[in-house]
């Protein structure tokens, strides 16, 4: 990617990724979002749109998110179709951005293999009872239904054992921003920046 750093960021769901995110684009980080891409396969002027139509009648999010949360194999059919187009959305922006560093939100960074697009990657996490806590209370779920959702996804466990650095959410906002700061101060030191 030339003189480009690329960072990717992943995490479990409801372990904090945003909150990092967010405080990366507040400081004026480049930071592409893989959910907001997502979001725009499912528009019209997509390359997706046609493609997600064909395989599931439909383009509701909602109608086929349901769909794929049951059903493994048109999880994966979905995935076909959307991370290609994520990979080639990000790829372009990366070549395009001005920025000499740019950041990656990837829920998925491992398993669809986006960590190629990147120099280091960031595992966001927090201990499985914080996580399942705030899971229910963000998206109104039982514990079961927190869990269940938290097992579809690879072990945080491992994503962090595969990541270059890791932040731990588990305490207060001043303990992430120390920690987003020192992985800076490293990415810059290797004079990337």
């Amino acid at each position: 990617m030339g003189s480009k750093t690329v960072i990717g960021i992943t995490g479990g769901i409801a372990s904090g990724k945003s909150t990092v995110t967010n405080y990366l684009i507040t400081h004026g980080y480049d930071v592409v979002d893989a959910d907001e891409i997502v979001h725009h396969a499912y528009e019209k002027e997509s390359g997706c749109y046609k493609l997600i139509q064909e395989a599931f009648h439909s383009v509701n999010r909602h109608e086929i998110g349901q769909i794929v949360f049951h059903d493994a194999s048109k999880r994966q059919l979905l995935e076909s179709i959307l991370h290609p187009y994520v990979y080639q959305v990000m790829e372009d922006h990366i070549t395009k951005s001005s920025h000499q560093l740019v950041f990656l939100d990837v829920p998925l960074l491992f398993e669809a293999h986006f960590d190629k697009l990147c120099d280091k990657t960031i595992c966001v996490y927090l201990d499985e009872d914080r996580q399942i806590e705030r899971l229910m209370k963000r998206d109104h779920l039982s514990s079961d239904e927190a869990k269940n959702r938290i097992a579809l996804q690879m072990p945080l466990a491992k994503k962090k054992a595969m990541a270059t650095y890791t932040i731990d959410n588990s305490g207060y906002l001043e303990d992430l921003e120390g920690q987003i700061l020192k992985i800076l101060e490293d990415v810059n030191k290797d004079g990337t920046l």
